[in-house]
């Protein structure tokens, strides 16, 4: 048995989060969350609209991204040590 063809999807490349519907007989939306460092996350159904838990919403390069919580971190040890 093989797996459909994925239907419908958009991406939004402002926060790197491809929505796609999928053609199956009970079809959801799926997200795939991507941070910048290549990780990736999927959400489904409702909670396809929220980033995955410890995912967090930063501003890089202008623009709005997700990022994973490594590098979320990451740059929280960054800000904290530009302050000292």
């Amino acid at each position: 048995m093989t797996l459909p063809q994925s239907g419908h999807r958009a991406t939004i490349s402002v926060m790197g989060v491809t929505y796609e519907l999928i053609d199956v007989p009970y079809p959801y939306v799926s997200a795939i969350y991507t941070c910048p460092c290549g990780k990736h996350a999927v959400r489904h159904a409702a909670e396809a609209g929220s980033p995955p838990p410890g995912w967090e919403e930063h501003v890089i390069d202008d623009s709005e991204q997700v990022v994973c919580p490594d590098c979320a971190r990451r740059g929280r040890e960054r800000r904290a040590g530009s302050t000292t």
